[in-house]
């Protein structure tokens, strides 16, 4: 049996009265640029693979809701009430839940999100997203400079247990219950992490955020915002690779190719997994568009002769080995492969 690599779905809990940050205020009505504390976190959710993603909303419904709107309209947002806010952060997660099940074609597991981290980006959604696929794993948990945080990816198979929990209590019990079916995930820096309970909290929030917008005003990006995740996602199909998995090397590589299809490597790289899976005729076709991209990238012409001569096309081999020793001399892997295929 195949495991299932759908993407899973996301919770983000948007329902509570917001009671520490005083003065009236909504902590996820705050202000953050442009936009919204809570349009942050639904910003980076949305760029990220999981779907469906549902928001709970609670306190003040109408008004979050009516403040979100023009940041979700035309995504795959989907807005529930919780009427039982009151009860503490669980009955969030329960409603959540249940707006899951009753879809026709339920997740394969959920991340839970919290609605007042303005700072979580997608990369840190999609990499958990990544350890789950690859270990199978029923919780997933992220680390920030060693330590557990927000958000955490659940199997669907603890719903049930989840729908046990009450009060203030999120994923808490189920993540001690099942400890040796628990994988923690290094992301590094916590500024992710970093929420907006308080107005000093906030405030650190909104001077992270400046700090954050003047040094891109002071360095302009090397790369568009997509590219950067392709890169991400090309480096970490490579080491995957490496360590011999190719099938969630191909996985990697293809979001890769998703986020940027202007990459001659991440072509080559895809055809590598396809030919070490055995798939040598879609290996060539990859190895040939990354030519397409890059004319003079050595390794896809080397790539090309390896899987032309094991399908037992000895000329054309010959010919693309050529190509890449006439762009490379000292290329080692093409001058051994011209070697290997005269000799066959």
């Amino acid at each position: 049996m195949q495991k299932e690599h759908n993407p899973p779905a996301a919770i983000i809990l948007a329902a509570g009265t917001s009671s520490r940050i005083g003065n009236g205020r909504h902590k996820l009505l705050l202000p953050l640029g442009e936009r919204p504390v809570l349009a942050h976190t639904i910003a980076a959710t949305v760029a990220s693979q999981t779907r469906p993603i549902i928001v709970v909303l609670g306190h003040q419904a109408t008004l979050v809701r009516s403040a979100i709107a023009p940041f979700i309209d035309g995504t795959e947002v989907i807005t529930v009430e919780n009427p039982h806010y009151l009860q503490g952060m669980s009955t969030s997660i329960h409603a959540g839940i249940h707006a899951l099940q009753s879809r026709a074609h339920p997740p394969t597991g959920a991340l839970i999100i919290l609605g007042d981290q303005p700072l979580l980006s997608s990369h840190i959604l999609d990499t958990l997203i990544l350890a789950k696929n690859t270990t199978s794993k029923p919780i997933i948990v992220p680390l920030y400079d060693g330590k557990r945080g927000n958000p955490v990816l659940f199997d669907r198979s603890l719903f049930p247990e989840l729908l046990q929990v009450s009060g203030d209590e999120g994923g808490r019990s189920a993540i001690e219950r099942h400890r040796q079916d628990v994988i923690g995930v290094e992301l590094g820096d916590a500024m992710a992490t970093y929420d907006v309970d308080t107005w000093e909290e906030y405030q650190v929030v909104v001077a992270e955020w400046s700090r954050k917008l003047e040094f891109e005003g002071m360095n302009t990006p090397k790369h568009t915002p997509n590219k950067q995740q392709a890169i991400f996602w090309l480096e970490y199909s490579q080491r995957l690779s490496t360590a011999i998995r190719y099938v969630e090397a191909l996985g990697a590589v293809e979001r890769a190719i998703t986020l940027d299809e202007t990459s001659a490597e991440a072509w080559y790289v895809k055809g590598t997994c396809l030919a070490m899976l055995a798939r040598y005729d879609e290996a060539q076709t990859d190895f040939e568009h990354a030519l397409q991209l890059d004319p003079l990238y050595v390794p896809a012409w080397d790539a090309k002769a390896w899987v032309l001569g094991i399908l037992g096309k000895k000329e054309q081999a010959l010919a693309a080995v050529h190509r890449a020793l006439e762009l490379d001399p000292d290329y080692f892997e093409a001058q051994r492969r011209k070697v290997r295929i005269s000799l066959g």
